[in-house]
């Protein structure tokens, strides 16, 4: 294992998200510290980049608050819990396209915790603590802890998810699956959620993967 230079230096401290673009290491996370170029401490916090060597700071600037999930999709989508990114006032969840950052319309009344994208269906799931999403023409979309973002606008799936809260999100065999609190694994079949039976969870599920 690489250290990658990095310092946890408060209680509390994560990185909760990594994702690759234009070729280097884009990470997410919650008051961290890394070791610059020459050596010095540098105060990322929330998000920066690693190019296999070095550590740098996101030209434009950065989230004002924890991140917790990063995907790309043509852009940067990052999303956790904050207000700003870059200058720009959003909900939770924004993009970065390499230059400045911008807004998915108003965006989530509530942390998002996960992304999961639907390349069939050009669609990006989003899950988390949220009760609404809301676009700019509306006042808000009842979407209880997850939500569509087609690429312009949101949208609220049919039926609402039993668990109200979403931890973590996986494609398989053309479902979407939800992980969330105990006893709480659902999957959407393209009508309405099922809930996963024959499994005994006592606990949170926080992870999906394929």
């Amino acid at each position: 294992w690489n250290s990658m230079n990095t310092v946890f230096f408060a209680p509390g401290s994560t990185i909760s998200a990594v994702e690759i673009f234009q070729n280097e290491l884009f990470v997410g996370g919650c008051g961290f510290m890394v070791k610059d170029t020459v050596g010095n401490d540098l105060y990322l916090n929330y998000t920066g980049i690693w190019n296999g060597a070095f550590w740098s700071e996101i030209p434009g600037g950065k989230p004002n608050g924890c991140v917790s999930s990063i995907i790309f999709n043509n852009e940067l989508y990052v999303g956790g819990d904050f207000g700003v990114a870059g200058g720009v006032s959003v909900y939770n969840i924004a993009r970065w396209d390499g230059m400045q950052w911008k807004s998915c319309e108003v965006g989530t009344y509530g942390a998002i915790n996960t992304f999961e994208l639907d390349t069939a269906n050009h669609k990006l799931y989003v899950g988390g603590g949220f009760p609404y999403v809301a676009n700019s023409d509306s006042v808000g979309i009842y979407c209880q802890g997850i939500a569509i973002w087609n690429g312009v606008k949101w949208e609220a799936f049919p039926e609402v998810l039993p668990s109200g809260n979403t931890n973590c999100l996986a494609i398989y065999h053309g479902k979407l699956y939800t992980g969330s609190g105990p006893t709480r694994f659902s999957a959407w079949n393209g009508k309405h959620w099922e809930q996963i039976i024959g499994i005994d969870i006592l606990d949170a599920i926080t992870a999906l993967c394929v």
